[in-house]
């Protein structure tokens, strides 16, 4: 699961490097991610610690 996210959140950072027309929508996504990024982040370091 944190592989595939990985994979999905630099596909998503590749694509905001080329598109710098639609800032607003991405900027939007970007802190959706960043949010699932963190959420994700904190459920792998829960696991790791048990």
């Amino acid at each position: 699961m944190i592989f595939s996210f990985v994979q999905i959140h630099n596909k998503y950072r590749n694509k905001k490097k080329k598109k710098k027309k639609k800032k607003k929508k991405i900027e939007k996504k970007g802190r959706i991610i960043d949010y699932f990024d963190l959420k994700i982040f904190q459920i792998f370091l829960k696991g790791k610690k048990k």
